[in-house]
C-alpha cells in the first residue's frame, strides 16, 4: 500500500490601510514575497481583487 504525502502550504497576507494608499505583502509557500501599492480608489481595490 502506497503512503500518501499531504504537505501543508500557506500563502501569508499583509495589508497596511492608511488614508491615501494601501500596502500589501505576499508571502508564498516557496519563501518568494510579492509587494503592492494601491490608491484608496474602487479601480485599485477592483485591480487587487482580480489577481
Amino acid at each position: 500500500m502506497a503512503k500518501l504525502s499531504v504537505e501543508q502550504s500557506n500563502i501569508l497576507i499583509a495589508i497596511d490601510i492608511s488614508k491615501d494608499s494601501h500596502d500589501v505583502l505576499l508571502e508564498l509557500p516557496d519563501g518568494n514575497s510579492n509587494a503592492f501599492k494601491g490608491g484608496n480608489h474602487k479601480a485599485d481595490f477592483d485591480l487587487f481583487a482580480s489577481m
